[in-house]
């Protein structure tokens, strides 16, 4: 007869899963990283193009403000301060199209990079701003970005209209 073994205990051992690290050579994730760092580089690049070129424009600007300046100062001699023949400076304004107040901050402002200058006639190095020069205006109030005031009696009428509106459309709905 055959001797039979006695029966091992079974060990039953708890194993946790460890993770592995799997080596993709891509994911699917990939190329919009990719495309997304290339857009980013390039609006880098974009705007420091468009701050040079802002900083560039405002130079421009600032010293046709300054030769405007100066030929209104030579051009205003012609006329008399008062009196009679005066309004003809006005009318020379008018007739090469410049505002009034346009060409007397263009003359303060050329009067006062004359005076801050190292000599006359020659302007300091880099050119004073508007704020410098003691001309800051404040902006122009826009038409469209005033605030709408609206009373309390329109807006009670206005949410007792949309009230019976919405009632209407229940009503409306559950009769069909």
């Amino acid at each position: 007869m055959v001797e039979r073994r006695p029966a091992r205990p079974r060990i039953q051992v708890n194993v946790k899963p460890i993770a592995a690290v799997v080596q993709h050579e891509g994911t699917r994730h990939e190329q919009a990283v990719r495309a997304a760092v290339a857009a980013y580089r390039q609006a880098t690049v974009n705007e420091q193009g468009a701050e040079m070129r802002h900083t560039a424009a405002r130079q421009v600007r600032v010293q046709a403000r300054l030769e405007l300046g100066r030929a209104l100062i030579a051009a205003r001699a012609d006329w008399p301060a008062r009196g009679p023949g005066s309004g003809g400076w006005t009318a020379f304004l008018a007739r090469v199209g410049l505002d009034q107040d346009v060409a007397l901050d263009a003359m303060h402002y050329a009067g006062y990079v004359e005076s801050t200058g190292p000599r006359p006639g020659h302007s300091p190095a880099p050119l004073p701003t508007m704020r410098e020069a003691g001309l800051r205006h404040a902006a122009p109030p826009q038409a469209h970005h005033r605030p709408v005031q609206v009373s309390a009696r329109i807006a009670s009428d206005a949410i007792q209209l949309l009230c019976l509106w919405w009632l209407y459309l229940v009503q409306q709905e559950r009769g069909r």
